[in-house]
């Protein structure tokens, strides 16, 4: 079972991060949000103010980030029609600390979710 799961809420403009994805990070205050256009894919990597395009991350059981302007860059990139919320797997790299790895074309309706991920 993969307990790394992004949501994306396109009628929001938020994306939700769970709590899998929280703990794999090591409970960070900021994150990045990076995404490669070539090969369809978000990175989320635990980072410091500092850095740049750093974002807060807020003290809830499901803390959201993102905005509109980056769901419809993401939107678009990954050929999403509509405005149905869509969910998608991460998975780690092992030589990659504080980062997880989702593939963009590989996200599904929410609809999908399996009820034990709500």
């Amino acid at each position: 079972m993969n307990d790394l799961i992004l949501t994306f809420d396109l009628a929001e403009g938020t994306i939700v991060l769970n709590q899998g994805i929280i703990k794999t990070l090591g409970a960070p205050k900021h994150v990045q949000i990076s995404i490669n256009d070539q090969t369809c894919q978000l990175m989320l990597r635990a980072c410091d103010i500092e850095e740049d395009q750093a974002i807060v991350v807020e003290k809830e059981e499901m803390p959201q980030v993102g905005g509109r302007r980056l769901l419809k860059r993401i939107s678009n990139l990954a050929g999403w029609t509509g405005q149905e919320s869509r969910f998608v797997y991460g998975y780690t790299v092992p030589h990659l600390d504080s980062v997880v790895l989702f593939d963009l074309k590989d996200a599904r309706p929410i609809s999908d979710l399996p009820e034990y991920c709500e």
